[in-house]
């Protein structure tokens, strides 16, 4: 009795043979496009599905009550930006109505209550705010990715800049798909979403637009400079006031710098690699291609130990600033870091002790951006 397997067996297997080195030539492939997709770039980037604190465990239209993780703010009211935003100075992307974003305007207790939905003066409150007139100094906050506007350490941020001697009205909105707002993220959708929030703070009763400072933290920096670049540039689609200032905390230059930054090496000193990574990027958020920005006085404040964005972002950033301007660079060298100014618009402070989130706790931070700000007050006062 023969025992030999017959020619069909032999052809099957043979077929699946091919079959097989079919699909491992072309899994590589399938992972670089998907990997090399908007979506799930946009998923890595913008990190949208963490949206710390979950929204199902907060209030977020209740920012005076103390929430999951997230204390109770004195003085703040819930607000929205306009639902239709189809001004000529819209972006084509803007022509359909959207959806309004949701967000916060926080003020000086001493100063509450503005509206009748902001919560009443606490006993405690500092009343050195309260002879300022409302809205001498409005900031618009842009946050980082994974979280949104009720993220705790970003309470920090408030506090500082509501309290004197800034006393700040800061308008702080989620962008489409953070915190209760729906939408998929974008590079495009989030700057789209900036413009829809200074236009709202623009028209705000009481506003002068000349005087808003603009506020950018991590993935929101970066927003931010996409934003002025967008007014300050010669795109004409967008047609706003330029804000006074700006602050950009653990600010990064791009997002292919940043990703090659990650690999191990020698996979991240490989040129080609890199040309890879810059050619598949969806979301590039060029900080570094648009500063400085004209006109427009900017702070960096970055710490030394941020493990997130490392310092050599901000030291990038800072040379194409001195680049760009052809400033004489003055140093201030402390025991807790060091403030570079060059001429009297740009500022950069480096902080020893400082990581991603808690810049703004540091005195040499505090000291710098009152300074700051306060000299971009007084000439847009003047």
């Amino acid at each position: 009795m023969s025992t030999s397997r017959s020619p069909g067996f032999a052809s099957y297997m043979l077929r699946a043979l091919y079959l097989t080195v079919a699909l491992c030539a072309l899994l590589p492939l399938f992972l670089l496009c998907y990997v090399s997709s908007s979506a799930f770039q946009s998923l890595l980037i913008h990190m949208h599905f963490v949206n710390f604190p979950f929204p199902f465990l907060t209030d977020f239209t209740a920012p005076t009550s103390p929430q999951w993780l997230s204390p109770a703010l004195p003085c703040a009211a819930y607000i929205h930006t306009t639902s239709n935003y189809t001004t000529s100075a819209s972006h084509p992307a803007n022509t359909a109505p959207r959806p309004p974003l949701a967000g916060w305007l926080l003020s000086p207790a001493s100063r509450c209550p503005l509206t009748s939905t902001l919560s009443a003066t606490p006993p405690s409150a500092d009343r050195r705010c309260a002879g300022l007139p409302a809205f001498h100094r409005p900031l618009l906050y842009l946050h980082g990715n994974a979280e949104n506007r009720a993220y705790k350490p970003t309470h920090d941020r408030y506090n500082f800049f509501t309290a004197f001697p800034l006393c700040a009205d800061v308008f702080v909105f989620d962008y489409g798909g953070f915190g209760e707002n729906s939408g998929w993220p974008t590079q495009q959708s989030l700057v789209d979403d900036a413009h829809r929030m200074l236009d709202t703070v623009n028209r705000w009763q009481g506003v002068e637009p000349a005087r808003v400072i603009a506020f950018g933290h991590s993935l929101g920096s970066a927003v931010a400079v996409q934003l002025l670049g967008s007014i300050t540039g010669n795109d004409t689609r967008w047609k706003a006031p330029t804000p006074a200032a700006l602050l950009l905390e653990g600010a990064f230059t791009n997002v292919p710098d940043n990703a090659m930054d990650t690999l191990p090496s020698p996979l991240d000193q490989l040129a080609f690699v890199h040309r890879l990574v810059e050619r598949h990027t969806a979301h590039p958020y060029r900080t570094d291609s648009l500063i400085p920005l004209p006109g427009v006085p900017t702070l960096f404040l970055h710490g030394q130990r941020d493990s997130v964005i490392r310092h050599w972002n901000a030291d990038r950033l800072w040379n194409r600033t001195v680049e760009g301007r052809r400033c004489d660079v003055a140093v201030e060298a402390t025991a807790a870091g060091e403030v570079r100014r060059c001429g009297a618009s740009d500022v950069l402070v480096s902080i020893e002790e400082a990581t991603h989130y808690d810049s703004i706790n540091f005195a040499i931070a505090q000291q710098s951006i009152i300074r700051f700000v306060q000299d971009a007050g007084s000439k847009a006062a003047a």
